[in-house]
């Protein structure tokens, strides 16, 4: 698959000089991040391209906290949709806890839930239905 090289970030420009295959964009995780990039390259050598090529990576910038507030209002809507589809996650911390730790974090709409035995049934009706906008299958 072709990207044009100029749109990639820095540190991607870096890996595939270094050999590495850009095998897809993902989406960003979280409202105000940049994509991702799925890269492959033979594991023997992915240590030490990834140390060369760390140096030119952008620093994550961090969210303001309306915006980490749009986050967990919709990770509460979309557990609240789950809890509607019949699952029980786990209750949301108070705001000011996923404020402080939501990067790291011990919560996210899904805890509780085991996604591993949803079927393809399941997994489309949950995406649908409740967006759950950090999570996708492989």
């Amino acid at each position: 698959m072709a990207f044009p090289a100029e749109e990639l970030p820095a540190d991607v420009r870096c890996m595939v000089g270094h050999g590495a295959t850009l095998v897809r964009i993902l989406p960003p995780q979280f409202e105000g991040d940049e994509p991702g990039y799925q890269l492959a390259m033979p594991a023997t050598r992915a240590d030490a391209v990834r140390q060369a090529c760390d140096r030119f990576r952008e620093p994550d910038r961090k969210l303001t906290v309306a915006e980490t507030r749009a986050v967990y209002d919709r990770w509460v809507g979309e557990r609240n949709c789950l809890v509607e589809l019949g699952y029980r996650p786990v209750e949301p911390p108070p705001f000011e806890i996923f404020l402080a730790t939501w990067k790291t974090g011990p919560w996210d709409p899904l805890n509780g839930v085991d996604t591993n035995a949803w079927s393809d049934a399941e997994y489309r009706t949950a995406k649908e239905r409740c967006v759950l906008s950090a999570f996708e299958r492989e």
